[in-house]
């Protein structure tokens, strides 16, 4: 293994015993024996010197001065108007252009500003053909609906007859009762409960 090397000198060694040796250039590309363990060496050959990293330069294509640059480079040189005249103009367009943003900012943020207020807090879709009247918010789920829903599915059949006929009551549990007497309806095949559940949901429809 070799560990340095110049170009007259090469310092190897050994991968058995860790033994170092320090052998000529002229060697470089042979194979020795370790003294030590008879291990080969193999005395690698030495690099060539390495070459310093050029940096190029830009050209004067690449380095493009910024319009304000360019706008200011033309005043200085033009001829008939003063350098002086020409940076001040310069300076009356930048802070014309400032301003200018600044009124754009200043006109648009407040319509950005009501646009999501209005999507926030008013009414979406249109009001109802009947009037302006607001919808009554739907009732909670109640315990009774709950228990009522489950018995649908129960293997007594007065206890489905009986579950339809209460959940025909609740008229205000109706976004949750009819769903459940549609698809009891679909999976029963008792006579006498198909009529009690096909009459619960006739009332709950006419509601």
């Amino acid at each position: 293994m070799a560990e340095g090397s110049n170009q007259d000198v090469i310092f190897i060694t050994c991968r058995k015993c860790g033994k170092r040796y320090r052998v000529p250039g002229s060697a470089a590309g042979k194979r020795a024996k370790c003294t030590g363990c008879g291990e080969p060496i193999e005395v690698p050959a030495a690099r060539p010197p390495e070459k310093p990293l050029l940096v190029q330069e830009p050209t004067p294509a690449q380095v493009q001065p910024s319009p304000y640059e360019q706008e200011a480079w033309r005043a200085q040189t033009s001829p008939g108007r003063p350098a002086a005249n020409q940076a001040e103009a310069i300076l009356r367009m930048k802070a014309a252009q400032r301003k200018q943003r600044t009124l754009i900012a200043l006109f648009v943020i407040p319509i950005v500003l009501i646009v999501v207020v209005a999507a926030l807090y008013l009414p979406s879709g249109p009001p109802d053909k009947g009037g302006t009247k607001p919808s009554t918010p739907t009732a909670v789920q109640s315990p009774e609906t709950t228990k009522f829903i489950a018995d649908l599915a129960s293997t007594d059949n007065s206890v489905r007859s009986s579950a339809a006929v209460k959940l025909s009551e609740k008229l205000d549990q109706a976004a949750y009762a009819v769903p459940a007497l549609k698809q009891a309806l679909e999976k029963e095949e008792n006579p006498e409960v198909r009529v009690e559940i096909g009459k619960a949901l006739e009332k709950l429809s006419s509601k």
